[in-house]
């Protein structure tokens, strides 16, 4: 009997490099440690010191990232309108940042959605999420959102 028959999440691990496996394990633990703590602890009403944006401290200005520990622990409170209204860029690329990691880590999402993982990887998408990432930088703090 093969392992993954015996053990569903084996078969994610099909095919991958001991050191993709390895990092893909330190990303899950991390990721695992973060909803554990940004469910526990929240960013705006805290005994805990949360890092300030050294950007925002500096220039008064927004960053792309401002907001987005406060918009985790909304999500992970199932408030999507304050998660939203927190950080909409973080909010919006969730779903993105989940397939692209799939796309980059797992053979097995590779096969199944071939089109989706070459897109995902393509230069084109890069860019997107550069641009797009600049254009709310640049909005969020001429229409303070």
């Amino acid at each position: 009997m093969q392992a993954a028959a015996v053990f569903p999440v084996a078969a994610f691990f099909d095919g991958m490099k001991k050191t993709s496996i390895l990092l893909t394990i330190i990303f899950v633990l991390l990721v695992v440690g973060a909803v554990v703590f940004y469910t526990v602890f929240d960013p705006e009403n805290s005994s805990v010191s949360f890092p300030k944006c050294g950007f925002y401290v500096l220039t008064g200005y927004k960053c792309p990232g401002c907001g987005t520990q406060r918009a985790l622990h909304h999500l992970l409170h199932s408030d999507f309108i304050g998660a939203f209204k927190q950080n909409a860029l973080a909010f919006i690329s969730v779903p993105y940042i989940i397939l692209l990691f799939l796309a980059h880590n797992s053979r097995r999402f590779c096969k199944k959605f071939p089109r989706t993982a070459s897109a995902l990887k393509s230069y084109v998408s890069t860019l997107t999420a550069v641009v797009a990432i600049f254009v709310f930088w640049i909005a969020r703090n001429i229409w303070d959102f």
